[in-house]
């Protein structure tokens, strides 16, 4: 009976374990194992090696240059000794009279210079042919006494302050009065007094300029630092409104101390005295009060010259010098450019 038995089939072999995604935290461990950290000593010396075999290609390509260059001078001088290729050594540093990148940005920074005061002495002829052409076409200011004339030869004087310098400025000024007296004699009362204005206003004006450029405030930005010509435009119209401020005030002194006593001794017997300027401004004064009636209640009448030069001369000045101060901010930035440009 046990010869008629079966035997038995082996079992089959088991499944095998089916395979599990490693979760984050075995990734992560993974991934640490095989990153391959290097020291930041380690960084620093493969940075300094690879500059040494920089530095070491540069040398070589250097003298291989120095060479080609040495063998043509040979064959041009038939082994004459040249200038400064042909004395150098390797390995020993040129002189500075001698070293042809130092020469060559010593040029160019002296034709830079060159063409910056070629430009600067163009800028400053335009702007005082502008300033003599605006001084001829100045205008009566309705509602105001016909003696007062303004115009706006201030501009371009006050550009050739900003975008030159303030000595060529003072220049514009001086050769604008100059010409103006040679060509209009008879003017020559209210030269001296907008000599000194001009002057003033200009000087003020840059002065103001730069104090507010080089202020921590308008200097330091983000951590950089701002040019001029970055800072024209606001710069110059807060600073022209100071300077034409000043300068209005400073205008009711020089008219009764030069413009009207100069006016009165040249023009005296041409009907130029101290009543008949007065009854211009009163005249001018009650044709004010005519159009704005209720003035009339803060100032009922006019009662010296001195009180008439403050009611238009100060606002018509000032206004005057403000608007070329203006001018001068839409323009500056393009003429600033122009003088400087590489």
């Amino acid at each position: 009976m046990s010869e008629n038995k079966k035997p038995r089939r082996p079992l089959p072999p088991p499944p095998p374990p089916m395979r599990r995604k490693p979760s984050k935290k075995e990734m992560k461990k993974l991934a640490r194992r095989h990153k391959k950290n290097i020291s930041g000593a380690k960084r620093y010396k493969n940075y300094l090696e690879r500059d040494k075999y920089k530095a070491y290609l540069q040398g070589k390509i250097d003298e291989a240059e120095l060479k080609k260059l040495l063998e043509r001078e040979e064959q041009l001088y038939d082994g004459e000794e040249s200038s400064a290729a042909s004395r150098m050594e390797f390995g020993k540093e040129l002189d500075d009279s001698e070293n042809p990148y130092l020469l060559a940005e010593k040029h160019s920074k002296n034709e830079h210079r060159r063409s910056v005061i070629l430009r600067s002495a163009l800028t400053s002829f335009l702007c005082l042919a502008s300033a003599v052409g605006l001084n001829f076409l100045s205008f009566h200011f309705p509602f105001t006494p016909s003696i007062i004339k303004i115009d706006f030869s201030a501009f371009p004087e006050l550009l050739a302050g900003l975008a030159v310098n303030p000595i060529a400025g003072v220049a514009v000024i001086i050769v604008k009065s100059l010409l103006c007296y040679l060509i209009r004699p008879a003017s020559i009362p209210s030269i001296p007094n907008k000599l000194i204005l001009d002057t003033l206003f200009m000087l003020l004006t840059v002065l103001f300029f730069r104090l507010l450029v080089n202020s921590k405030s308008a200097v330091k930005r983000q951590g950089k630092e701002i040019k001029e010509k970055d800072y024209s435009a606001s710069g110059i119209v807060l600073s022209g409104l100071a300077g034409s401020f000043v300068t209005a005030l400073i205008s009711l002194i020089t008219l009764h101390r030069v413009y009207f006593p100069l006016l009165f001794r040249l023009f005296g017997d041409k009907g130029y005295s101290e009543e008949a300027i007065f009854r211009n401004y009163l005249s001018a004064f009650n044709g004010v009060l005519r159009l704005l009636p209720f003035l009339k209640k803060l100032i009922p009448t006019l009662s010296s010259l001195f009180m008439g030069t403050v009611m238009f001369n100060l606002p018509l000045n000032m206004f005057k010098y403000f608007v070329c101060a203006a001018a001068a901010a839409v323009i500056f930035t393009p003429v600033y450019e122009f003088i400087h440009k590489e």
